[in-house]
Formats: C-alpha cells, structure tokens, sequence
C-alpha cells in the first residue's frame, strides 16, 4: 500500500483509517499525521521606494531572494504584476526566472524610468514553486520634473520668453533662443536674463562659453548659481567689441544642472563590532547617524536600498530644512556569522551621492552542557507528588560575554504549569567569554498524571 499527502495550505492534517480483514473480522485502526509548513524563500525587503527623483532618470536598487530550505527552489517574476496602464512603462526586475541553491541567495535587479512626473506604485509579484502565496515587492517613487522659465529683457526693458530645447535666432527686434548681437566697436549692450525655478528641486546654473574668444567679447554675472525652489535669479549680459570691425555675431548657450547642496554627516564610516547572530530576544546593536542641513534652503535626502538585509536603515526619505538636523537610526541584525559590510549610499536633491561605510562582525552563541550526556534529560516515571532534580553545567564558548535567561519551551499545557516543571535560576544569567559557567537545576514534581512529553530548555 503507498499513501501520498498533497496540500495547499498550511497546518498540521490528521486523516483516519481502519484496515479491515473481513475474513478474519479484523480491524486495525490507523491515523495519518501530515505537517505541510510553506518553503522557506524570503525577499530581503518588502518594499524598495525610491523616494523623490527626477524624471528621465533611471533607478536601479539590488535585492537578494534568499532559500532557507535543504533543497534548490526555482522562482519566477510575474511580468504582469510589474506593468500598471496608468503609468505606460515597466518595472524591471532581472533575472526574471531562476533556481536558488539551498542555504543560498540570489541577487535581483530592480529598475525604473519614467519620463513623465507620477507617482508611481508597484507591486511586483514573485512565485515561488509549492509556495502557497506569491512574495511580493512593493516599488515606490515620486518622479518630479524641473521647470525653469527664462526671460530675457533688453536695454530698452523690452522682455521676451525664450523656449527650451529649441535651437532659436535673436537679434535687436526678433527674439529666437539663442542670441546673435551686432554692434559697433568700443559699445557696450547690457542684456538681463530672469532665470525661474518653476520645480520643488534646488538647482544649479552655469553659463558656459563656447570657447575662450568668445570670453574676451562678453562678460556674464553671476557666471553661475543656484536657485531654490519656486525662486528667481537675475543675470546681467555685457557684450563689448574688441578688434572685429562692424561687430561680430555671437551665441549664447546655457546649461542647467543639479546642485551638490552642503549636507553636513555625524560620520563617514562606523564599525558595529563584534556581536551575536540575530535571534529572538538578543540585543539588537544600534547607532545614530546625523544630518545637518548648512544651506539656506530645503534639501531633500533619501537613502538607496542596501544589498545587505543585515544592515537595517530606519530612514528612506525626508526634506530637511535649512538648519535642521535630522537623526538615521542604524541597527545590525546579522543572520549568519562572518564579517559583514555595507555602502550605505545617500542620495540628495536627486543627484548628489554621498557614501557611508558600515562594518560589523557577528559570531554564533555557543552555549552547551558541559557534559555531552547531560544534553537531553530524562526523569523517568515517578509517582505523583514526587519530585525530582537534575542539575546540568552549561559552558559558554562564545568569544564574547552572555547575558541570558532560562525559559521552557513546550506545547504541552500541563507540563509548562507553575511547579510541575521548573528551570533554575529564573533571574538573568551573565556567563563570562569562553570559560564562563552556571550550573542550571531542572525540577519535575507532577501534582497528577502527565502524559509523556517532550520539552526544551
């Protein structure tokens, strides 16, 4: 006889059967026990938000998909799930199939560009085989484009609007983009641009001569700037002939890029130490990073995704404003042993980058009973009322000093009440780097029948 357990959803199942032998009028009673627990394949975060950005660029963030099972797991990315017709374009993630080796991870490229200003909200889905639900990776963004108004006006305060992108021609009484002046020799013509920043982004202006001629023809001030957001700045054109007889033509062209803003940080790099693997009830090790904005306007700071889920940044994205100080809690929660590092990365105004360097060292706790044999105790059967005690040494082998307590952990109702079963001492235990010891008394005294269990320490 062969019995297959198939399920969809996760539980404990028990199924009843009875062999019956009708020509000996036997019945044998059996029953089936089947635990169905979803594999253990987990994305390193949930969520990926790219906070504020500009438009046209392109966001890229890393994430590891990571198996914790003894055997291989294939997954696949829903391209379904990455496409929203609201937004026209697509969520990237590559590769967008593949097969994770056991007690492994794999590295997933996720990417974004918009052209246009949105608010973008994606959840990607990812299957994962006999996983019952898909993972699920939700991308954020809010993409903004930077609006910039020029107005030239002449000497007589005549203004004209120039148009962006547009290879345009000017002269005394026609007004195209880009500029041609005739003049004669030794007169000087002043000409004022109105620069306004129409974006919620800071920006930074720049007049870029074509070459060092035309230098020495026209003197531009300021030469270059910066414009807060919803400001305005004015620049004033002097053109002056020098040895070109009836004036020569000249064009103007002008460059707009992003400010790299003064933000000012607690620290370039911060070395965690050394500590435990992260667990339930260990002590998380932490530190705060400072941000102080020296400019005289609002900047804007988010921080890229890590690759390292083992470095938690409690910060994404926020407007500092001039003269605040904004505090990053950081947290190192290590899964495995080893040496671990990061490059925390932090993007400002959308295009200055500044990097943080973390490091950190996590090694196993290692605490075990001095005596291999005494690492599973047995009481035996005694009458009810009795009680009996068993004492073990536990060793500490941890390069480091632990703070811990004793706790049972059973599923049994009457083995975990007051005074059946008891661990000592209750109170919290400090264990000494590599030799430190504590004797540890386990007391069984049943006040009524127990039923045979299991139960750990």
């Amino acid at each position: 006889m062969a019995f297959q357990f198939e399920c969809k959803e996760e539980g404990v199942f028990d199924f009843n059967w009875e062999l019956h032998l009708s020509p000996l009028d036997i019945k044998i009673p059996f029953i089936f026990i089947g635990t169905y627990k979803n594999p253990r394949i987990m994305l390193c975060r949930s969520s990926v938000d790219f906070g504020k950005t500009i438009a046209g660029k392109k966001l890229t963030a890393k994430i590891k998909i990571t198996n914790l099972e003894d055997f291989p797991q294939e997954f696949m990315i829903d391209k379904a799930s990455c496409f929203s017709k609201s937004f026209l374009s697509s969520l990237n993630i590559s590769p967008e199939s593949g097969l994770i080796l056991p007690n492994s991870s794999n590295e997933l490229d996720v990417s974004y560009c918009h052209d246009q200003a949105i608010n973008m909200n994606i959840n990607a889905l990812v299957h994962v085989k006999n996983k019952t639900a898909p993972l699920r990776l939700n991308v954020k963004a809010q993409i903004s484009k930077i609006e910039c108004l020029m107005i030239l006006e002449n000497e007589d305060k005549q203004r004209f609007t120039l148009k962006e992108n547009e290879m345009n021609l000017f002269e005394i009484d026609q007004v195209w983009l880009f500029t041609i002046f005739k003049f004669s020799i030794g007169k000087t013509i002043v000409y004022t641009f109105y620069l306004t920043n129409k974006s919620n982004f800071l920006i930074e202006y720049k007049w870029n001569p074509k070459d060092e001629v035309e230098n020495e023809c026209f003197k531009i001030y300021p030469p270059s700037g910066t414009i807060g957001a919803y400001e305005e700045t004015t620049n004033h054109l002097l053109l002056r002939s020098t040895e070109i007889v009836n004036g020569p033509s000249y064009k103007l062209g002008i460059i707009l890029k992003s400010k790299i803003p003064g933000i000012h940080f607690s620290f370039l790099s911060y070395d965690f130490g050394l500590c435990y693997i992260h667990s339930c009830g260990n002590t998380i090790k932490d530190t705060e990073l400072l941000l102080y904005n020296n400019e005289k306007t609002n900047i804007s700071v988010r921080v890229l995704p890590t690759h390292d889920s083992s470095f938690d940044v409690q910060f994404e994205s926020e407007l500092i404003n001039s003269d605040q100080e904004v505090k990053v809690p950081i947290y190192f929660r290590p899964n495995k042993s080893g040496k671990f590092s990061e490059s925390l990365i932090f993007e400002i105004n959308g295009v200055y980058k500044r990097t943080i360097e973390l490091v950190g060292k996590a090694v196993d706790l290692k605490i075990e009973a001095l005596n291999l044999c005494d690492k599973t105790l047995k009481f035996g059967a005694i009458q009810v009322g009795q009680v009996k005690k068993k004492n073990v040494m536990l060793l500490n082998k941890t390069c480091k000093p632990v703070k811990m307590k004793l706790s049972l952990i059973t599923s049994r109702s009457t083995a975990f009440q007051r005074g059946i079963l008891e661990v000592k001492p209750s109170e919290d235990i400090v264990m000494d780097a590599k030799t430190g010891k504590v004797n540890v008394s386990v007391l069984f005294c049943p006040k009524n029948r127990v039923s045979e269990f299991v139960d750990e320490v």
